[in-house]
């Protein structure tokens, strides 16, 4: 026999011989040291609870800091806004505070923010019952921030709008933006108009600035035309004098041909012959684009433009790498 002390309330008790020994002195002391063992520090509480709480209140709170932190350190204003454009509805919201309430800069920056909403169809839910206040803001404000407020609102999906967007095609003070805003929006009816705006010759004259061209090449780009009916146009462009006019020319001649190898493989298995010759026209369609594509490339001194039209030629045909995009 032998006596040993408890580990829990540290009291003597007997052990007989050949008794296993537990280290307590009663399945009740057993149980309670059981219970305190599992019992976490109070310290390694406190961090749990912090890794919980930091985060859960950073998104609480992400909102009134971003405006917080636009409104006292200049150098991070345009950031600070534009995050709130991918904050959802809360994010827009503001966004839209900031456009119809505050003075330039940061107006200025909250209108050009709204293009990049990342959530276009819950940003059209709150932009939809401002329309009217944006509406007879847009005439008060200066070409650059009408360009941007126009795209804006196509980006927003607000398709209420298009028919003015269509008819601010002819309005050379709202040109630009509703080409952007109609490209947002991706509407096959768009893609005519925008058309007539890139052509040689229009009602524009020598004066039709390039950086209308290449705003309108780019929306042409966004549109979605299983008819490639803006290819012709677009083509011409990648000879352009202007460099940001080729790029964009380039960028969306890529996004329009892409889909070859669908148009190869659906006239490959076709059997109906009108069917047939309506995609054999589509492909040579793109195939011009794509000969096109790498003649300019290989005539191309600046180096961005060479990319661009490097990247377009690898959306038409990706198993074909030219020399010169090499």
């Amino acid at each position: 026999m032998d006596f040993r002390f408890c580990k829990n309330c540290e009291s003597r008790y007997l052990i007989s011989d050949g008794q296993p020994d537990t280290g307590f002195c009663s399945d009740q002391c057993f149980g309670q040291h059981s219970v305190k063992s599992m019992k976490m520090p109070l310290r390694k509480k406190i961090g749990i609870a912090l890794l919980i709480l930091i985060p859960c209140t950073a998104w609480v709170m992400r909102i009134p800091l971003a405006l917080a932190i636009a409104e006292s350190v200049p150098s991070l204003t345009v950031p600070s806004i534009a995050f709130l454009a991918h904050q959802g509805p809360e994010g827009v919201e503001q966004l839209l505070r900031l456009i119809l309430e505050s003075n330039d800069p940061i107006r200025a920056i909250a209108i050009a923010s709204l293009e990049g909403v990342s959530d276009p169809a819950s940003a059209h839910e709150v932009v939809r019952p401002r329309i009217k206040e944006l509406q007879q803001l847009i005439v008060t404000l200066d070409k650059d921030d009408q360009s941007n407020l126009y795209a804006g609102l196509g980006r927003c999906l607000m398709r209420e709008e298009k028919a003015q967007f269509l008819d601010g095609l002819h309005d050379h003070s709202k040109a630009e933006g509703c080409a952007r805003a109609l490209g947002h929006l991706g509407e096959l009816d768009a893609v005519s108009p925008l058309c007539e705006l890139i052509k040689p010759q229009d009602d524009w004259g020598p004066g039709r600035p390039d950086r209308l061209v290449a705003r309108a090449a780019e929306a042409l780009g966004r549109i979605k035309d299983p008819e490639l009916v803006a290819l012709p146009f677009l083509v011409p462009l990648l000879k352009n004098k202007d460099k940001d006019v080729r790029i964009q020319a380039a960028a969306s001649v890529g996004q329009l041909s892409s889909h070859a190898d669908d148009i190869e493989k659906d006239l490959a298995e076709s059997a109906l012959s009108g069917r047939k010759s309506a995609l054999k026209s589509k492909l040579d369609r793109i195939e011009e684009a794509y000969a096109a594509l790498c003649l300019a490339g290989s005539l191309e001194k600046e180096q961005d433009v060479r990319k661009a039209l490097g990247r377009a030629a690898l959306q038409i045909h990706p198993s074909k790498v030219p020399g010169w995009a090499q």
